[in-house]
């Protein structure tokens, strides 16, 4: 009688447990949801060290551009009066405009785009330069208010050190420009 009571009880203990549960009734994740769980744990180990390095290359673009700015000569250029405002030559998933490091835009600058309607300007948006060379900027586009197209117009907003400043936008006859 014992030993079928023993077996009772055994079955009575496989019936209530599954191949996911231990012995305590706990699911167990299975192979999949381990990968799972895995992957996304290395996903976001990945995701840390790369923000990480983005800002180290942050800083070091910073302390680069400290530098050259302190070196004799800089980046420091004397207005360019005839040149106009920058202008948006092409568009592509950000920006293009035909002034750079020459023209003192710096890595990081906020940038608004307007356009000419007559005697009025329209804003097009606004951006962040994400690279520069000598003689041009690209622009990452933040905001998209009115849409922008070549030939737009862009103003630095937080750089007055720059002859493209916002600050030097004037609405005429004949539209914006730069103050020499």
């Amino acid at each position: 009688m014992l030993k079928s009571a023993g077996v009772a009880v055994l079955m009575l203990g496989l019936i209530g447990a599954s191949p996911r549960s231990a012995g305590g009734g706990q699911e167990l994740p299975t192979e999949r949801e381990q990968a799972v769980k895995s992957a996304n744990k290395r996903i976001t180990k990945q995701l840390q060290n790369i923000s990480a390095l983005e800002k180290k290359l942050t800083a070091a673009r910073a302390a680069l551009a400290d530098e050259l700015r302190r070196a004799p000569g800089g980046l420091s250029v004397p207005a360019l009066p005839d040149e106009g405002p920058a202008i948006v030559t092409f568009i592509s998933g950000g920006l293009g405009i035909n002034h750079g490091s020459e023209a003192n835009i710096h890595l990081g600058d906020r940038v608004l785009v307007v356009r000419r309607n007559g005697n009025s300007l329209v804003i097009g948006g606004d951006g962040k330069v994400i690279d520069v060379t000598k003689q041009w900027s690209y622009i990452s586009i933040l905001h998209n208010i009115a849409g922008m197209s070549p030939e737009d117009e862009v103003y630095l907003l937080n750089n007055p050190a720059s002859p493209y400043t916002i600050a030097n936008i004037q609405v005429e006859s004949k539209g914006p420009t730069a103050k020499p």
